[in-house]
């Protein structure tokens, strides 16, 4: 593969990243947000373990903990404005059904969990 390819390669999932997730994030559509993104790494898992080499294991964890980490930022930074206690109690429920459904891939969890 040329260097120009493994580049491309590598910036596209880098762009789907940056497209997914809004800045700043409107709690709101954070459910939404949670399943597209849990979705999308789903397929990717598949389409990792089922093509030779599509995308590697490295690129694919590089882009999980790339989009993690920014989605735990924008969740600090919208909760920070929060007031509403349902709000709060939202954004728990869909964050709690997001961990149970990514706990089944074999991505790494533990930012999320711990932040």
């Amino acid at each position: 593969m040329s260097s120009f390819t493994r580049s491309f390669v590598s910036y596209i999932p880098q762009a789907q990243s940056d497209l997914i997730l809004p800045t700043p994030l409107p709690l709101n559509v954070l459910s939404s947000l949670i399943q597209e993104i849990a979705g999308f790494f789903i397929v990717e898992t598949h389409v990792l373990k089922t093509t030779g080499n599509f995308r590697s294991e490295q690129e694919l964890e590089e882009l999980w903990d790339s989009l993690l980490g920014r989605l735990c930022l924008a969740l600090d930074d919208a909760l920070s404005t929060e007031t509403d206690p349902e709000g709060f109690l939202r954004v728990k429920e869909a964050l709690i059904g997001f961990i149970m459904t990514m706990e089944v891939r074999p991505l790494r969890l533990i930012a999320l969990i711990v932040d």
